[in-house]
């Protein structure tokens, strides 16, 4: 496999380690940004971020300043303090790495999937009725990442297993790791530490907080209220309150559960607005189906505790989580009172 990187390649993946060697080795101090000779970087940093602020697709121009101007856009962010943007920031950069990737060789794929996981992928160079399965994964690997997916097609029984290895094609392999790229991308950006920015980039920071949407609160008005919601459920609805990026069981987790305690698919469909790459079409179509108006017209049923668990989403309570199978289980307030008011009379009687 061929092994060295060129300018342009860390400037497509600055997020590689030989990127970040890169940028030490030129030494650059916060207060020399605002210098003429680095206007070029400033402007393209600037703009990096206030795509992700602004929601617009992230554009695929690449040249070799992009090295630094990474570096630069994950300061500006930083330096805003807004916790929703550094989300934002992230998963767009790892939108831009998907689409750059899928253009990429073979060999260039394995090396940026493999420096962002530490996952060993090969090549497979195989095709099935048509479909070319170019790489292969570990199956333990698989099904770390997989479950986050809501969608039949990610399931094990619907792959290509043999030897111990999954194939896949190359858009399902990228799309598989696209969110540990943006994990690696946003864990990068919250360790960075902010210095005293020079005017010039303070005024910047301040331009990019004006254009960063505020995160909607959400409001419920219709069936169980707020406070009736299971721990999980209310865990991943701050998440998506602050405009964290959500694996997508976690999103059919939620919706399965706002639909059946009453919710409106438009309801529904309106709270997901502040997930970062929100697609109103796309939301709406997933969130019909799941309430089975459309594909076969059948409505899904809330996982049970079981799953919730095993995909790492359930923020169990001591008291009200004993005992139940399902999320829809988890007692109201009303019902939790009388709940407590058995377990005390039991326990005056053991």
């Amino acid at each position: 496999m061929a092994s060295e990187l060129g300018l342009y390649d860390l400037a497509k993946y600055p997020f590689l380690p030989e990127a970040g060697e890169y940028v030490r080795s030129h030494g650059l101090s916060v207060g020399a940004l605002a210098q003429p000779d680095y206007h070029a970087i400033l402007e393209r940093a600037t703009q990096r971020v206030m795509e992700a602020a602004r929601g617009k697709d992230p554009s695929e121009e690449v040249d070799e300043k992009d090295i630094l101007s990474f570096a630069v856009s994950i300061l500006l962010v930083k330096a805003t303090k807004l916790d929703h943007l550094l989300s934002r920031f992230a998963l767009t950069e790892a939108i831009r790495v998907e689409k750059l990737l899928s253009k990429e060789k073979p060999w260039m794929i394995e090396r940026i999937v493999e420096a962002s996981t530490s996952i060993d992928v090969s090549q497979a160079n195989l095709e099935l009725a048509g479909r070319p399965l170019e790489f292969k994964v570990p199956v333990s690997e698989y099904l770390k990442r997989a479950p986050k997916f809501s969608s039949d097609k990610w399931r094990l029984l619907n792959q290509i297993v043999d030897g111990g290895y999954v194939f896949l094609t190359r858009p399902d392999l990228i799309r598989l790791f696209r969110e540990e790229i943006s994990k690696t991308i946003y864990a990068r950006a919250k360790s960075v530490s902010v210095p005293k920015l020079p005017d010039a980039l303070e005024k910047i920071v301040n331009e990019i907080v004006e254009a960063t949407p505020t995160p909607k609160r959400l409001e419920y008005e219709r069936g169980r209220k707020p406070e009736d919601y299971p721990p999980c459920i209310v865990h991943l609805l701050e998440s998506q309150s602050k405009s964290e990026n959500i694996p997508h069981f976690g999103r059919f987790f939620m919706a399965t559960y706002l639909l059946n305690v009453g919710k409106t698919v438009d309801e529904v469909v309106e709270m997901h607005k502040t997930v970062p790459d929100f697609d109103e079409r796309v939301a709406r179509y997933q969130v019909e189906h799941i309430a089975g108006l459309r594909g076969g017209r059948t409505k899904y049923k809330v996982p049970t505790c079981r799953t919730v668990i095993s995909h790492g989403m359930c923020y169990k309570h001591p008291i009200y989580c004993y005992n139940i199978r399902s999320p829809l289980q988890y007692p109201s307030k009303y019902s939790a009172k009388l709940l407590r008011g058995k377990r005390k009379e039991k326990a005056g009687k053991e």
